[in-house]
């Protein structure tokens, strides 16, 4: 209970008739009335005892609770005046108190002279004191009253008495042990000499004297409890479940989470005095005597509340992950609520629930996944549903890209919706490494799906590294102008240190690398290499130049760095370029290949491509010496540098590793003997 607490209250007695006499907040007419009926006695008041009682009932047109103690007033010269105090509590506030008895001790019997002390609000203090428990010998009216109260809950339950103190008692642990929904509902009376409900509406619970007890001959319309001897009408307890619990939290509020198990899940029953006894019954099944089998649970609680819009808090925590079983592994528990939920008729009343088959689905398929796609494959014969889809959705999340050649192996027909749900899953190089069959067929689905070309750029880089042959050419279709930023991420692929592109792959994206260098004046030295790689040697002879800034950079990178596949053909790109270019453009670009064309050359590795886009530039030898390439690229350098060849000689003494390489610079000559002995001198 909240230690600072403020009622306002108010106070009914006699002046010339029962009526308000000072309240701390402002009362409409209409409740004034109200509680000026209320608050008076409600019958002929036995000669003895019940001189004291308490009332309570929620407040019609307001947001508040009132509770109130009504006094016999002898004093008064009127007979039967009384005098009641009223408290006012917030509906809100009613979640709040823990033990609603301890109210008891903030009212104080009104005197005229004292009036004014009612017109204040209450400031008090109410201490977190232990819930008052009921002492054994109650149990056995305790019992008969729960079983009225809650096993005939469409009728007036009054239990007569002798003792007034033991019956108020335990009406005030019955009200504490609801939770606030049925609180804030409840109507009872420990002092009702007739019944309080006439003309409005029926009280839940009455404590009448027994010797009133023929003020109440309309039997029928109540259940009459007396407080010993058989009672007729009296549904018996033995038997339902559940009751035992309600009769132990009684005696030992809450010892075994009853009372808070109450609270969690009765917030959105239909009719909360109904369904105490489904409550109860529900934690006795799944707290007290959880089953081995957890679907007998499920279905136990879906029987127990049929209405799908019906304890929805309480159905939400069932079908819940756990992590911990003590009846059973979170797994089959797991296993059984899911399968339960897609597969079983019994699963009508759980259809109402906003289900979150994250951790659920996530859980499943890392511990049972051929279970799992044992029952994937058992739903999608069947018609599609939310939930079922909703549950595909979780696992396909959950799979692992390398896990996708499990489901083909195991459950091929699930491509289709794994990859229908997840797309995404195509980014990956594991599935454009499984069989050419499987490819096809998750091909077929992505190309019925309404992917953009953002997505194509995604699946065309899984699928440029491994390398695959299944629909290349379209697949770089559907990219369209992103096509080679896909193409690109081969860069950074260990595929790249050990071979190109295939030949199809190299067709299908010459257009695209032709169009991406047309638009990019300043690519990585790495990427160029790659286009020009893409291109037909005559398009890149005729789209790149030795003045375009990212050929520069990559005549200042060292050939080293780049990928080895892209190394020899960068470095005939390079020399092609250089002996299309003056001056110094030139030097640079051919300092950088000359080397690395002319030992190509020289062992004969090379492509085709390569010396297609090479070839052009070098000189006709004759029909006796056209097969020394070497010679030919030499001549090249000479002739097109013939008027700077000691800057060239000169650059290339600067890259050259061995003296092999600088020896190869000193036959520079004019294919007659000439040879460059001395670069201080001028070169013939």
């Amino acid at each position: 209970m909240r230690a600072g607490c403020t009622f306002h209250q108010a106070v009914f007695g006699y002046d010339t008739g029962h009526h308000l006499l000072g309240s701390s907040i402002a009362l409409s007419s209409d409740v004034r009335h109200f509680l000026a009926v209320a608050t008076d006695l409600s019958g002929s008041a036995p000669p003895h005892g019940f001189d004291t009682g308490y009332t309570g009932m929620p407040l019609p047109g307001t947001n508040h609770y009132a509770l109130f103690c009504t006094w016999l007033a002898p004093e008064m010269r009127r007979p039967g005046c009384v005098w009641s105090h009223v408290l006012f509590i917030e509906l809100a506030d009613m979640a709040e108190i823990p033990d609603l008895g301890a109210l008891r001790r903030l009212f104080r019997r009104p005197a005229l002279a004292l009036i004014q002390e009612y017109k204040v609000p209450i400031e008090t203090r109410l201490e977190s004191d232990p819930l008052q428990t009921l002492a054994d010998a109650k149990t056995a009216d305790a019992g008969k009253t729960l079983a009225a109260l809650y096993g005939a809950p469409r009728q007036p339950v009054v239990l007569t008495t002798k003792n007034r103190d033991e019956a108020e008692a335990l009406v005030f642990a019955i009200w504490s042990q609801q939770w606030p929904r049925l609180r804030r509902g409840f109507r009872f009376s420990t002092a009702s000499f007739a019944d309080r409900g006439r003309g409005g509406p029926a009280f839940d619970l009455q404590v009448s004297p027994e010797a009133n007890r023929r003020a109440w001959q309309r039997a029928g319309e109540y259940l009459m409890l007396g407080s010993a001897g058989a009672v007729d009408d009296l549904p018996k307890p033995d038997g339902q479940p559940g009751m035992r619990a309600a009769l132990d939290d009684l005696r030992t509020p809450d010892v075994r989470g009853f009372r808070s198990f109450l609270r969690s899940y009765g917030a959105d029953v239909n009719n909360p005095r109904a369904a105490f006894l489904r409550l109860a019954s529900a934690f006795d099944r799944i707290v007290l005597r959880p089953p081995a089998d957890w679907l007998v649970a499920l279905e136990s609680i879906g029987q127990t509340f049929a209405d799908p819009s019906e304890a929805i808090l309480l159905k939400e925590e069932l079908i819940s992950p756990r992590d911990r079983s003590e009846t059973q592994p979170a797994d089959d528990r797991d296993l059984a609520t899911i399968s339960f939920l897609l597969t079983s008729h019994r699963a009508g009343p759980y259809s109402g629930l906003a289900i979150n088959f994250s951790r659920l689905g996530h859980r499943l398929w890392a511990g049972r996944k051929k279970e799992v796609l044992g029952l994937l494959a058992q739903l999608v014969r069947q018609p599609e549903q939310p939930l079922s889809t909703a549950f595909a959705v979780e696992v396909a999340n959950a799979v692992r890209p390398s896990e996708i050649r499990i489901i083909s192996e195991e459950t091929p027909e699930l491509l289709t919706l794994f990859f229908t749900r997840r797309p995404t899953l195509a980014f990956h190089t594991e599935v454009w490494a499984l069989p050419a069959n499987t490819q096809w067929r998750i091909y077929e689905v992505l190309d019925r799906l309404n992917l953009d070309a953002k997505d194509w750029c995604e699946i065309i880089a899984a699928m440029v590294v491994t390398g695959t042959d299944v629909a290349v050419r379209t697949a770089v279709e559907k990219a369209g102008s992103y096509a080679m930023e896909g193409a690109l991420r081969w860069l950074d692929s260990k595929v790249a240190r050990e071979r190109l592109p295939s030949q199809l792959w190299r067709d299908a994206l010459a257009g695209p690398a032709t169009a991406y260098l047309q638009l990019a004046t300043a690519s990585s030295p790495s990427a160029l290499a790659l286009c020009a790689c893409l291109l037909e040697p005559g398009v890149a002879a005729r789209v790149l130049s030795a003045t375009r800034l990212d050929v520069q950079e990559l005549a200042r990178t060292p050939i080293e760095s780049l990928p080895a596949p892209l190394r020899t053909p960068a470095a005939f790109l390079l020399v092609t370029l250089g002996l299309r270019a003056d001056g110094a453009d030139g030097v640079n670009l051919i300092a950088r290949g000359f080397f690395p064309v002319h030992k190509a050359l020289a062992s004969d590795n090379y492509s085709s491509d390569s010396w297609r886009l090479l070839s052009p530039e070098l000189p006709h030898l004759g029909f006796w010496r056209e097969w020394d390439r070497c010679e030919k690229l030499r001549r090249a350098v000479r002739k097109r540098f013939s008027s700077s060849l000691l800057p060239m000689a000169t650059a290339l003494l600067k890259v050259a590793a061995s003296q092999a390489e600088r020896d190869i610079v000193k036959q520079l000559g004019n294919g007659e003997g000439y040879l460059v002995s001395n670069l201080d001198t001028p070169l013939l």
